[in-house]
């Protein structure tokens, strides 16, 4: 079965991040993610699916976005900061 919401999501991406800093579409967007990272068992997006729920005003679909475009500015960065603490 195809989820026209993700579909509908990856052809606006712009639309998708900005309707994200609207009260109640972004925790329907992290709630939303996180189905889809839990039936794939993807533990990582779980992950940014809840802290997109925890953190106001941010969803976990903004936070991969800003995480994927520091690693293209600075490869391994978030890696190196996450294991050794710099």
């Amino acid at each position: 079965m195809k989820d026209k919401v993700k579909e509908f999501r990856d052809k606006n991406p712009v639309l998708d991040f900005v309707a994200g800093f609207i009260p109640g579409v972004g925790e329907a967007q992290d709630a939303h993610d996180f189905a889809h990272a839990a039936k794939k068992k993807d533990f990582g997006g779980m992950a940014m699916a809840s802290l997109g729920l925890i953190l106001p005003g941010m969803t976990g679909s903004q936070l991969r976005k800003i995480v994927k475009a520091g690693e293209e500015f600075a490869p391994g960065l978030f890696k190196r900061v996450f294991r050794e603490g710099v």
